[in-house]
């Protein structure tokens, strides 16, 4: 049998087996098998690491089984890349985000000044209405387009924040 350690990550991240069940979008069943060790496949170990913000080899203090024990330090270390990848897509989207909005700012503020007939009451609800719309527009992207690409990209961390994998 394999000793499992997630009892033990859950019960340190205050879950009970009823949230992390729900976190995970398993039956509180499936829960239980893992907690006492019973074998599951490793679809159900990632989404569970992944809940936890840990990787799968992180689920068990002992794996008995070589077999099992050689695909779950596998697809782990496989984590961990894809994690590292995803980090850095994430971390050039919003350097790009970040340097593409100051550039609008700067357009958008030399708009302003060239415009005489602008009150200086106008001018801070341009640049106020400026700021709501690009930090709006960023947000969209980042939810309707760049996440879901990376779930389908690095699908071993869907549901991760890969800020906070321990590694």
């Amino acid at each position: 049998m394999n000793k499992s350690l997630v009892a033990k990550i859950r019960r340190k991240q205050g879950l009970t087996q009823e949230q992390l069940a729900d976190k995970c979008n398993l039956s509180v069943r499936t829960i239980q098998r893992l907690e006492v060790g019973k074998d599951t496949s490793i679809k159900t170990l990632n989404i569970v690491a992944n809940a936890f913000n840990v990787p799968i080899s992180d689920l068990f203090e002992q794996i008995d089984e070589k077999e099992k024990r050689e695909d779950i330090m596998n697809i782990t270390n496989e984590q961990i890349q894809q994690s590292r990848n995803r980090e850095n897509v994430q971390s050039l989207f919003k350097r790009l985000t970040i340097f593409t909005f100051i550039i609008l700012m700067l357009v958008l503020g030399n708009f302003i000044e060239q415009q005489n007939g602008f009150s200086q009451t106008l001018e801070t609800v341009v640049w106020g209405l400026g700021w709501i719309i690009g930090f709006t527009v960023i947000k969209f992207v980042r939810n309707i387009w760049l996440e879901p690409y990376l779930d389908r990209k690095y699908p071993l961390t869907k549901g991760m924040d890969v800020m906070k994998l321990k590694k």
